[in-house]
């Protein structure tokens, strides 16, 4: 306790204030490196979910064109109308399985990784969409070929 006597004043402020000071240093350097990871995965997350967005936004547009032209074979006069929606038709369908087989390879690249809610949410309610129309078109392209053949 002696030693404590003998330090000036001026020492015994400056000493807590120096130890605040490089305790505020070492804080803001570990802010610093933390900022630098969020960003790095804030990057990667944005980057992941924009590829996500834009095929789930293909899908919506095939599946609303699907419906276009569904309804344009159904209101069809003619065979040879009636062929080209057929085959427009058939063209979307392999383009729906590929852009289903694009998400599942997209989701393994992802590994482990989580996406957000909402995009689960609307995949699911395109599943469900698809899974539902599938064999009504299947149906109603079998139902063509047959009249087709006749």
């Amino acid at each position: 306790m002696k030693w404590l006597n003998q330090i000036s004043i001026k020492v015994k402020v400056m000493l807590p204030i120096c130890i605040l000071g490089i305790v505020i240093l070492l804080a803001s350097i570990s802010s610093l490196v933390n900022s630098k990871r969020l960003l790095q995965a804030g990057v990667v997350i944005s980057q992941d979910c924009s590829k996500s967005i834009e095929l789930l936004m293909d899908m919506s547009s095939e599946l609303e064109s699907m419906g276009k032209n569904m309804y344009g074979h159904c209101d069809a006069e003619n065979s040879i109308s009636k062929e080209s929606f057929a085959t427009t038709i058939h063209e979307k369908l392999e383009s729906m399985d590929s852009y289903f087989k694009q998400y599942k390879k997209q989701k393994k690249q992802r590994g482990k990784k989580n996406i957000s809610g909402h995009y689960k949410i609307a995949l699911k309610s395109i599943k469900k969409e698809w899974n539902r129309f599938l064999p009504q078109v299947q149906k109603a392209m079998r139902m063509v070929q047959r009249r087709q053949s006749m």
